[in-house]
């Protein structure tokens, strides 16, 4: 038998008992945290294939989620308990022993970042078997080293297991979208890579002449990091959404044609696959659930007693509950009709655009505050992926103008700088670990999805399915 004909052989069989790709998860994420194994295994292309499988068969996403997470605790416990056993003894044995940098590489770096190094240590590939080893040897506490344990799995499954379930699921799927509609999500993924790539270069090549025209750290320009150049900047980015705002309300005439050209546009592009994706993103920018996650953090944050921060959070929701809907009644434009149920109220501004803007860009401003430099590419990247996906599911469902859109990201923009400016007067999040608001913010749009967007999908799928024609505008 071929290699070809084996593989294909293995395939059906798995495909017929899928509990057996359950194991071989378990198991592969298991092996990969294994000291010695995990650095020899070719694991990244086995769980591809694994999760590609699983996509494609009734495996449900939570179930290999779980079983991945296992697998990851249990290899890093069984690296623990070796560690923990024979502690530096295990220097003198094979293949340590011949092998010295496998270990010290480990032991600097658990002696630096201590428990952090099991979340941060999964994800890098020389020392990521062998870190958990490294906290065994230290005698790490065992409820210390469950918890980090847990996290680090937590973490590291989604990015190893949703590409390949996706793809394996969107293969066999009727509902796959086109060639234009990938186009689509394609360059809105593309914007986003270019505002991570240009928003950095922006800061570090303009810091020079910021650091230069600097103002004394005292009155409005006072910065508790003491950069009074930067509070300078957030007053210019609020200038700056004000007048864009303005300037999109005062043309609303002339771009009317322009948004009803963008409207049929999109009509085209409506597609099962591509429906559901920002169908996600619109249901976790409604009201309801903004409110849901606002009161999750409002809990976490009064649990620790960070009284500043609550007080910021009440605010961005007195801001989001109240100004967007008191515009809409100043300026009274109607929405398109090209839902089936669209919303009752006015059109411009859009709520979910400043809403979006306003609360996941702030909560990257405080996250990244106490953040590691290195890691806040990846926090600004989440969050500009939140905005701007929310933005573009409105016009995309077809309940909102792009000008809309346009107005409620301006003044976002605008209310966002300007909290930036107020954050930065005082201190930040006070005696708390560095990893615990991400997990806080994690745990609560979890939360938030299971309570407002899985019960009300089949709603919501009735409420936007669209309309053959294009309503007046």
């Amino acid at each position: 038998m071929s290699l070809s004909e084996t593989w294909w052989a293995w395939r059906d069989w798995l495909m017929q008992h899928p509990d057996w790709i359950l194991l071989l998860i378990f198991g592969l994420a298991a092996l990969e945290a294994v000291a010695v194994i995990g650095s020899i295994i070719p694991a990244v292309p086995i769980m591809l294939a694994l999760t590609l499988l699983a996509g494609s068969s009734e495996l449900h996403l939570p179930t290999v989620l779980v079983a991945a997470m296992l697998g990851a605790m249990a290899g890093d416990g069984v690296s623990y308990a070796i560690g923990h056993h024979f502690k530096h003894r295990i220097e003198d044995v094979w293949p340590f022993r011949t092998h010295p940098h496998w270990l010290s590489a480990s032991e600097a770096f658990v002696q630096k970042h201590g428990g952090k190094s099991l979340i941060f240590g999964r994800f890098i590939g020389p020392i990521r078997a062998f870190v958990p080893m490294a906290a065994g040897i230290f005698q790490m506490p065992f409820r210390r080293f469950l918890w980090f344990n847990f996290i680090s799995a937590v973490a590291w499954a989604p990015p190893n297991i949703l590409p390949g379930y996706i793809a394996g699921a969107a293969v066999t799927n009727h509902y796959m979208p086109g060639r234009l509609q990938l186009a689509f999500v394609g360059s809105i993924l593309i914007a986003v890579a270019l505002l991570l790539w240009l928003l950095p270069w922006m800061k570090s090549s303009t810091r020079r002449w910021r650091q230069g025209h600097a103002p004394r750290n005292a009155g409005i320009y006072f910065a508790a990091d003491g950069r009074p150049e930067n509070q300078v900047m957030s007053g210019l980015l609020a200038l700056i959404g004000v007048l864009g705002f303005i300037a999109i309300a005062v043309s609303l005439p002339a771009l009317r044609g322009w948004d009803m050209t963008i409207a049929r546009e999109l009509m085209h592009l409506r597609q099962p696959a591509i429906d559901y994706l920002f169908l996600v993103f619109s249901l976790l920018g409604d009201r309801n659930a903004l409110l849901t996650l606002g009161g999750l953090l409002g809990l976490w944050l009064a649990l620790r007693r960070q009284w500043r921060m609550l007080g910021f959070l009440v605010v961005i929701a007195a801001l989001c509950l109240i100004l967007p809907n008191a515009l809409k009644q100043l300026f009274t434009v109607p929405r398109p009709q090209l839902a089936a149920l669209p919303p009752a109220s006015w059109s411009f501004p859009s709520a979910h655009a400043f809403n979006a803007t306003v609360i996941w860009g702030f909560l990257y401003v405080m996250v990244s505050r106490q953040m590691h430099e290195s890691l806040r590419p990846w926090a600004l990247g989440i969050s500009l992926t939140l905005i701007i996906f929310t933005a573009v599911s409105r016009p995309f469902l077809g309940v909102h103008w792009t000008t809309d859109v346009m107005a409620g990201l301006s003044l976002g923009l605008a209310f966002l700088a300007l909290l930036r400016w107020a954050w930065y007067r005082g201190d930040g999040l006070t005696d708390l670990p560095v990893w615990e608001p991400p997990l806080a913010i994690l745990i609560s749009v979890m939360i938030t999805a299971q309570i407002w967007i899985w019960p009300n999908w089949p709603h919501a799928l009735m409420r936007f399915a669209h309309l053959p024609e294009l309503g007046p505008a």
